[in-house]
């Protein structure tokens, strides 16, 4: 179920009045998960593991861990604070073979195990953030054929979508067009909606206000546009201007109207409400702000060098009087510290906060949150690469910042997300240019260009523009720098390149240089590596005598008995089915050529 609109319009609100009727229920679990602007940067699976991170650790949790170690070890491993280290270690060689496709069929497999005997619905906010990976995932569960009692319930904003060209837009289409999902979208209140909300929240029982009631809700529906959040922000504005009467407790629209005119906008509701709150409360929402729609008190009090204590009084005060914020329950870090969390009411209220910060106020406080976040996360740190990246960042650490870019890469690598790899790779070479252009940076340019290849060439294929230029600067960064070892997978990933383009004059050509590094090197298995691949290409341009000698040194481990002789008109081919191939290494394929006797065994 999608339910859209535009900010403000009431999509969270709905869906949470829904599954609050849902709660109590023995036989419904309920969790949710959010896509937030900032740390959803190309952060695979967010909402999906934030959601199951609460299921694990709900009540009554363990039959919930003990199916996802039995149906999804892969989705377990990636949610260490749920599990003990020996549960870990116990997981790690189940998930070493694990790719893409078996981490959705394991999700989906582990989700129909735990509907059989309840009803799960998950709440996914703000869709129009998320990754490309949870959109595979939800594309995935969406047709699986095999009964759930499953609902999955996700909002976002239409501009966002249309705007941007998400891939969510795709998305929705083709589940709509073969029935997998149903849509919801939010209208503007009506007139005589704007009226019932005036008529329950102002005293306005005399017959003489009665009178002026459609007039004065013509005019907040004009200047709303039947937005709720526009509409219930400038009724706040006009009831905090205490305009009343006096007579009856009945309210006197003749004295409110005038009061319409004063805030040009809701930036300027927005602003008043700030104003309203102290001093020491407005500089803990502006910290929050820049934090994300959803905070935990403890990073604002590290940005803000507040107490921990005070901010979460000055955050429970807001609650309590329904300012800004709404309560999100606790957290613990991995230090062992508990702290509170908390969400805007709305992003605009976010928005307007930020706006009032410096510049130089922006740089000191996300350098002051990742700071604290690094040192509470200590060893697992690299569960949040994505938002220590950002903080350090917006902060102008840039070291600390391209350190936890890598490590965000490594962990969409290991979550089969490549093409969020690619985004945090790519990124990570940007911040390179922030650094002194020494021997060491370019050190690890060539390091971040090798790894980049390996996940474009996963997400988009050898054949890919983009995989020749990065193996091609590569290979220019190992003649700068005068390094030999890099220099062999740079070839290798250009030589592939080449071959799959079936430009193989090319590619014989890099086999040749490849050649040359190994026996410079001495290196055994780079000559294994060598000769197949020259083998491989020579094959394929027609000349089997040499291919037949370069493959042979390509399988030393060859037995006579497991070798297989395909007898051709010009040569004989010998491929070993049971020679092992070096870890990382490639491999190489013959292909048998019919002889002209019309007989060929294998």
């Amino acid at each position: 179920m999608f339910v859209t609109g535009e900010a403000g319009i009431g999509k969270t609100t709905v869906v949470e009045t829904f599954l609050e009727r849902l709660t109590g229920h023995a036989d419904v679990a309920i969790s949710r998960g959010h896509c937030l602007a900032q740390f959803g940067e190309g952060e695979p699976y967010m909402p999906v593991l934030e959601a199951l991170t609460q299921l694990c650790r709900a009540p009554d949790h363990e039959h919930i861990v003990d199916t996802l170690s039995r149906n999804a070890p892969t989705w377990l491993a990636q949610m260490p604070s749920v599990v003990t280290n020996e549960t870990l270690e116990a997981l790690r060689p189940r998930v070493l073979s694990s790719t893409k496709e078996r981490m959705l069929r394991e999700l989906a497999e582990a989700l129909e195990a735990l509907t059989e005997q309840q009803t799960l619905v998950f709440h996914f906010a703000d869709l129009h953030w998320s990754d490309s990976a949870t959109l595979d995932l939800l594309s995935y569960v969406a047709r699986r054929p095999q009964p759930a009692r499953l609902l999955i319930i996700a909002t976002y904003r239409l501009s966002d979508v249309e705007q941007h060209n998400h891939p969510l837009k795709s998305l929705k289409y083709d589940l709509q067009v073969h029935h997998y999902c149903e849509e919801l979208v939010i209208k503007p209140l009506s007139l005589a909606a704007v009226a019932d909300y005036i008529t329950t929240r102002l005293p306005i029982a005399a017959p003489a206000v009665q009178s002026g009631l459609q007039q004065f809700a013509q005019m907040i529906h004009q200047r709303t546009e039947g937005n709720p959040l526009f509409m219930v922000s400038l009724v706040d504005y006009i009831v905090s201007r205490e305009v009343n009467d006096g007579r009856g407790g009945d309210w006197s629209f003749q004295q409110t109207v005038q009061y319409l005119d004063i805030p040009g906008g809701l930036h300027a509701f927005i602003e008043h409400q700030i104003d309203q709150v102290s001093d020491s409360a407005q500089r803990i929402l502006q910290t929050a702000s820049i934090i994300g729609r959803e905070f935990s008190a403890a990073a604002v009090a590290a940005g803000a060098s507040e107490d921990i204590d005070a901010v979460e009084a000055s955050c429970e005060g807001l609650v309590r009087q329904s300012l800004f914020l709404q309560r999100k329950g606790t957290e613990e870090w991995p230090n062992g510290m508990v702290t509170s969390r908390y969400r805007f009411f709305h992003v605009l209220h976010q928005q307007v906060l930020a706006e009032r910060l410096t510049a130089r106020q922006r740089i000191i406080q996300h350098q002051r949150i990742g700071e604290q976040l690094e040192a509470a996360y200590g060893s697992r740190a690299r569960e949040i690469a994505t938002e220590l990246a950002i903080r350090f960042e917006q902060g102008r650490d840039y070291p600390r910042a391209l350190h936890h870019r890598w490590q965000a890469g490594r962990n969409a690598t290991r979550r089969h997300a490549h093409q969020e790899a690619i985004l945090h790779f790519t990124k990570a070479l940007s911040l390179l240019t922030h650094l002194p252009d020494c021997q060491e940076r370019k050190q690890q340019e060539l390091s971040l260009r090798l790894i980049l290849g390996g996940s474009l060439v996963t997400a988009k294929g050898h054949a890919a523009p983009e995989v020749e230029a990065v193996y091609a600067e590569a290979r220019t960064l190992c003649q700068e720098i005068g390094v030999t070892p890099p220099l062999f997978p740079a070839l290798a990933g250009l030589y592939r390149h080449y071959v799959v383009r079936g430009q193989f004059a090319i590619a014989r050509e890099l086999a040749n240089q490849l050649l040359q590094l190994a026996q410079h090197a001495h290196d055994q298995t780079l000559l294994m590596g060598a000769h197949g691949m020259l083998g491989y290409v020579l094959f394929l341009l027609g000349d089997l005598v040499t291919a037949q000698e370069h493959l042979t040194r390509a399988s030393p481990f060859m037995m006579c008995n497991d070798t297989v002789r395909l007898r051709c008109s010009t040569a004989m081919i010998l491929v070993s089915p049971h020679a092992p191939l070096p870890p990382g290494r490639c491999g190489f394929v013959a292909i048998p050529i019919k002889p002209a006797n019309g007989t060929m065994r294998l």
